[in-house]
This record gives C-alpha cells, sequence and structure tokens, in this order.
C-alpha cells in the first residue's frame, strides 16, 4: 500500500512533546496495568531532555543471536526518570550511527543501511531505530547520541560473524534458535490449544485423508510439506496454488537461521479453514490462517503479517515499525469520527454504509470496491482508498470482518485509534490474547449498537483513549517481526515433536530451490560455533 516515506535524521528538526504520563507506559507495560494518559501543557521554558534520560532496548542490540529481516531497537525513556511534569526532546539531537567491518576484502569501516522512525504517540518509546545488513560482517558498531551524550547502553560493539538474513548460515538448531529469539512463552498457548486434539500426527494418514476430503480443485487448495535435511520439498493440490509463496517464504527464512528438525505438514492455501469439526469425522491437522470455533485448524499468522514481517525495509511499504512512524497524530487532534475503508465482502459492511447515511457526523465509511455485491454500487456508491496510513487521522475505527477475518487488525491496533471490533466466530493467531474493553471496544455482528458505542467513547475520551493505548501495546509485545517468526518456528517444533513417522519425500513433491543461495561470492561467510571458540 502506498504510503508517505520513513523520516530519517536529514528531515528538517523536529520536537517531540513528552508529557509524564506518557512516562509512567514503560513500567506499566511490566505489569500489564491499563495504561491512564493524560495530557499536559509544555512551557517553552522547562528543560530538555539529556542523553542520560534514555536508554536502548530491542532484538537489534544482539545482531549475532538474532538474525531478523531487518534488525530494530527502541530509543527509550528511562523507566527510573523523574523530575519536571513535561519535557521535550528534539528529533535533531538524536545521532544514530551504525557501521561494521566486513568479512572479506579490505579492512575498512562501511555504513549501515538504517531508518530513525518516531516511536507511539504518549508512549515512552520515542524511536525506533532499524537496520539492514547486506553482507556478513566481522563486528558491528552501534553508536547513539542525544546531542553530544552517548545515551544508556551505546556505544556498543559486538563481535561477528554477522550475518545478513539472506545467507543461508543456520548454526544453531530450532530449540537454541528460539531461545536466543526471546520468544513470548504467552504465544505458546494458541499452538498448545491447537494441537491438543493432535498428541500424535500420523502424517501419511493425513495426507491422504486431505486427499480424498478435498478432492474438489476448485473448491480447495492445499500444500503438503516435508523438510528434510534443511531441505523444502512440497506438492500442492487443487487450482489455485499459487499462494505457495508464502510457505515457501517463511521456509526459506527459518532453514537460513537454524537448523530445522525434520517435519512434515499440511497447509490450506485459501482462507477458508478446511478441517470441520465433526462427531462421525477425525480432525485433521492442517494449518490455516484463520478460523472460527467449528474447525480444528492450526492457526498461522496470516500471509499479510508474515510477508510485511520477512519484507521489513524491503519492497514492503506497510509494516508493523513503519506503521508507527505514519500514525503520528495525538490523541486530542484525531478527526472525531469512526473510520472505515474496505470492499463489499460482508454484508455487514453494506450494513454500515446505510446506517452511516444517518450518521455522518460521527462516521466517515465508505466502500472502496465491489465485487460480491455489485448491484448495490449505484445505490450506496464508492469512495477512494487511501493509504492505511492516514487511517489514523481518526480517533475511531471500525474493525469488520471480510470473507473470513479482517487480516487488517494487527495494523489497527498498531496505529493508536480506539478499534470497534464486530463480535464474530472468526480468529487468527493471536485473538485469544485479546481482551474486550481492554484492548478493543465489542461491538455487535449486526452493529445495533455502534452508533451507541461511539457516543460512549466520544463521552468518556479518557477511557478511550486507554483503550487504544493498550491495543498499541499489545501489537508491540505480540506483532513485531520478532514475534510473527518466533510463532512460525514454535509451531513447527511442537509439530515435529508430534510426528510418528520420519518424514519421506515422496514422488512427485518438488524441491524449493533457495534463492538466497545464489548470493554474489563472498557476499556470506558462514561458520560453525565451534570453529569460533
Amino acid at each position: 500500500m502506498a504510503g508517505s516515506r520513513h523520516s530519517r535524521l536529514t528531515h528538517e528538526p523536529d520536537w517531540i512533546w513528552v508529557s509524564m504520563a506518557a512516562l509512567s507506559v514503560l513500567s506499566l507495560a511490566s505489569t500489564g496495568a491499563d495504561a491512564n494518559l493524560t495530557e499536559s501543557p509544555v512551557a517553552a521554558s522547562e528543560p530538555e531532555f539529556q542523553a542520560r534520560d534514555f536508554h536502548l532496548t530491542g532484538p537489534g542490540l544482539a545482531p549475532r543471536d538474532v538474525t531478523l529481516p531487518c534488525r530494530y531497537f527502541t530509543v527509550q525513556i528511562q523507566s527510573s526518570w523523574g523530575g519536571w511534569n513535561s519535557l521535550r526532546v528534539r528529533r535533531d539531537q538524536l545521532h544514530v550511527t551504525i557501521s561494521g567491518t566486513p568479512w572479506d576484502g579490505p579492512q575498512r569501516v562501511i555504513p549501515v543501511r538504517t531508518d530513525v522512525l518516531n516511536g507511539p504517540e504518549g508512549q515512552a518509546t520515542v524511536w525506533i531505530v532499524r537496520y539492514k545488513l547486506f553482507s556478513t560482517l566481522r563486528d558491528l558498531s552501534i553508536h547513539v547520541r542525544y546531542g553530544s551524550d552517548h545515551v544508556s547502553g551505546s556505544p556498543r560493539l559486538i563481535p561477528g560473524p554477522i550475518q545478513p538474513s539472506h545467507c543461508v548460515c543456520p548454526s544453531t538448531d530450532l530449540d537454541t534458535w528460539l531461545d536466543r529469539q526471546s520468544c513470548p512463552v504467552s504465544d505458546h498457548t494458541q499452538i498448545l490449544a491447537d494441537l491438543a486434539p493432535f498428541p500424535q500426527i500420523d502424517m501419511v494418514q493425513a495426507l491422504s485423508e486431505a486427499r480424498s476430503r478435498f478432492g474438489n480443485p476448485r473448491a480447495q487448495s492445499f500444500c503438503h510439506y516435508v523438510v528434510l535435511n534443511s531441505n523444502i520439498f512440497r506438492q500442492c493440490y487443487g487450482e489455485h496454488v499459487g499462494f505457495h509463496m508464502f510457505p515457501d517464504a517463511f521456509l526459506i527464512f527459518l532453514t537460513s537461521v537454524t537448523r530445522l528438525p525434520d517435519l512434515e505438514f499440511l497447509i490450506n492455501l485459501g482462507d477458508w479453514p478446511l478441517s470441520r469439526l465433526s462427531p462421525s469425522v477425525k480432525p485433521l491437522p492442517i494449518i490455516s490462517w484463520c478460523k472460527t470455533p467449528d474447525f480444528a485448524d492450526i492457526l498461522l499468522p496470516t500471509y499479510e503479517i508474515t510477508e510485511a514481517s520477512l519484507e521489513c525495509m524491503g519492497r514492503q511499504m506497510l509494516d508493523m515499525l513503519s506503521l508507527q512512524e505514519n500514525s503520528q497524530v495525538p490523541w486530542n487532534q484525531k478527526i472525531e469520527q469512526a473510520f472505515f475503508r474496505g470492499r463489499d465482502s460482508r454484508k455487514e459492511r453494506l450494513d454500515l454504509i446505510r446506517l452511516a447515511a444517518n450518521h455522518s457526523d460521527i462516521m466517515d465509511v465508505g466502500i472502496t470496491r465491489y465485487f460480491f455485491f455489485r448491484d448495490q454500487e449505484v445505490v450506496l456508491g464508492t469512495k477512494e482508498s487511501i493509504s492505511m496510513f492516514d487511517f489514523f487521522k481518526y480517533k475511531y475505527q471500525i474493525s469488520l470482518d471480510g470473507t473470513v477475518a479482517a487480516y487488517r487488525l494487527p495494523y489497527l491496533l498498531a496505529g493508536g485509534s480506539l478499534i470497534f471490533k464486530q463480535d464474530s466466530d472468526y480468529m487468527e493467531h493471536f485473538y485469544s490474547s485479546l481482551k474486550p474493553w481492554i484492548h478493543y471496544v465489542p461491538i455487535r455482528a449486526d452493529l445495533s449498537d455502534l452508533v451507541d458505542k461511539i457516543h460512549w467513547a466520544k463521552n468518556h475520551d479518557e477511557e478511550a483513549h486507554n483503550i487504544a493505548v493498550n491495543g498499541r501495546r499489545f501489537a508491540q509485545e505480540h506483532l513485531l517481526p520478532q514475534h510473527v517468526l518466533c510463532y512460525h518456528g514454535s509451531l513447527f517444533q511442537e509439530v515435529a515433536r508430534r510426528l510418528v513417522q520420519r518424514p519421506q519425500v515422496l514422488e512427485g513433491m518438488e524441491k524449493v530451490d533457495n534463492e538466497r543461495n545464489k548470493q554474489p561470492r563472498g557476499a556470506c561467510h558462514c561458520s560453525s560455533e565451534k570453529d569460533e571458540l
């Protein structure tokens, strides 16, 4: 999706206003308490922050252990900070330099491609720093100054080898990799719940059943994958199998950074779940991107958020980090309307347009394209699509299902607006951790209480703001690239443990080529941990 380019240090200097309420969010996040934010006026004569008032945190500070498509860390306000009621921080006073020594060639220091993004409004993260490597480095240095002084935790010199994510250098097994990633234990709950019906997985039987049940090539498509000695093989079934590009991509990434156990699984290539629960039919262990309680499918992060995580600082403009930079409108400056744009992929979306016709003062909604209900276009009209970055100029966001779950929900959570989420049986991998009235405001499936809920939010602005802040914090703790890729690794670890047969490459399976092996000579230098001792 098109959007404004990321802000960089070469932009004109700007001010970031930080209130004492914002400083409380960091400690609240560690306890799970709800934020209670209020904004304070800032007097121009008050002192400014000093370098000692900031510290660094995040997976990008351990690049040797944590290999991500792009690394990232945050510049945060010290949780122990105390002092003036309100202060201001200056963007033009932040100076970030990340550099490294190439593994091959002359010993010289080279700059590393770096983005500095503004952190979310009203929280302790003031800036997000992300960077991307393109060759193996002997060492990496990170220097973060505020004014002329280093912030706490800077400078850092990390010895190598430090690998870019495209290098096929799986130096550790999956257990070690997951431990080094500090993968959230809470995300394991959904994985274990999904796998509870499958204490043992007989993939020979499962594949035979899947081919029998889902034999209509126009109705369903799925792939059978085998990972054997870190080589990837697949065979797909159905007419529309182009989406195998998504499981291909995350398996290629994982086999590049860690030694996956021998593994075998089925993955649904459609949006609708497949393994319907029935007293007369045994459930099938098939992976899907969403499901309802009537299905036994095993959830995996959607292809949308997974691709955004893999393409961080690549071809993808919209991702969970860039969204933080591009949703900076302060709460008290947002337009006090409930916003929606989307296709006509569900009847309730049309109902929303009809409802808003009588409540245009509190809603700005529109259908951008018609496919399912084309006869309604002349009745309800269309509105132009806008960048999702511009969604968050509005104080309230309406989240409605499409053909299945609304895959945009992670981005809505990260944007800092209050979400009105439609009650739905559809769920994604993170839904079980979301709490109504904590992270979002629930609305009935038929939208009959939406107008009342919008009026509630307008009349309870502080509570509405708290919920919006909690939703954004949830996205930061569960839906950033590290979390999404951790979830894939954790799920495959559990699936591998349950297999009753050693995976076998079957006749007709195609080997998935790892294009990363075709990097220019000298770009990658792999070495085992034994070699480095």
